[in-house]
């Protein structure tokens, strides 16, 4: 029997990132990876590792210093400010730690941003959205306002503006940072639904190792450096299992 190969959605070669100011610092040190389609990749290490680097990077949110980074076999050193944009816009969900919703837009505006920017119609507007705060189970809290949210809603909402544009690749940088043991659980819960039902591909940083569990595969970043590299078994982290934060 044939075995079917995936496509890969990222390849990074030879990857390093320094910054100049105020002193010079590698935080990414020759990194070689690849992300295929449908993965759930978990880039986990301490403080300092080099892990928001490395998604910031693969987001296209930043260029490395030297080497190159593939998206979908395109080389996106030979590509414009306008094309790296499209790239974001269509292919690529950004969920943040620090949820980055607008504090003047209520629930729905937020989610509905991105596709007022890609200029979809009125009425698909309302059903995706619709649709999405339904998914995340924040349809009744549509009219609120985020600082009428606690933090877990505030992450749904992220997430759900993150996939407005229905992107085949999400990226997380710290999603549960700032969240509670119960939400985390929670929003953990959901990522990886959407990875298991909509065949998303998922890149996640995160300090915490029962977070890191629910990839498929855990690279172990360190001085800017990859580590270690496990495949996994995903599975979903126990209440108890994720430390308490304040928050949520």
């Amino acid at each position: 029997m044939s075995v079917q190969k995936l496509n890969k959605i990222f390849k990074l070669a030879g990857i390093t990132k320094e910054y100049v100011k105020p002193s010079s610092i590698q935080a990414l040190k020759g990194i070689d990876l690849e992300v295929s389609e449908g993965e759930f990749v978990s880039i986990i290490g301490p403080s300092g590792s080099g892990k928001s680097t490395f998604l910031h990077l693969l987001g296209c949110l930043d260029k490395p210093s030297k080497g190159e980074i593939y998206i979908d076999g395109i080389k996106t050193s030979d590509l414009g400010d306008n094309e790296l944009s499209i790239i974001r816009r269509d292919k690529i969900g950004f969920v943040f730690q620090a949820f980055n919703l607008a504090a003047t837009l209520n629930v729905f505006q937020n989610v509905e941003l991105p596709l007022l920017i890609s200029e979809v119609g009125a009425g698909e507007r309302r059903e995706r959205v619709e649709i999405l705060l339904k998914h995340v189970n924040l349809f009744d809290k549509k009219d609120h306002f985020p600082s009428q949210l606690s933090g877990g809603e505030k992450q749904r909402v992220a997430i759900a503006r993150a996939l407005a544009n229905n992107p085949p690749v999400l990226l997380a940088d710290e999603p549960t940072g700032n969240l509670d043991s119960k939400n985390s659980k929670d929003i953990m819960d959901l990522i990886r639904g959407l990875w298991l039902n909509q065949g998303l591909t998922v890149v996640l940083i995160t300090h915490e190792p029962v977070v890191a569990a629910y990839g498929t595969r855990m690279i172990y970043l360190r001085d800017g450096k990859v580590e270690k590299e496990v495949k996994n078994k995903p599975r979903t982290a126990s209440i108890d299992g994720i430390k308490e934060k304040k928050g949520g």
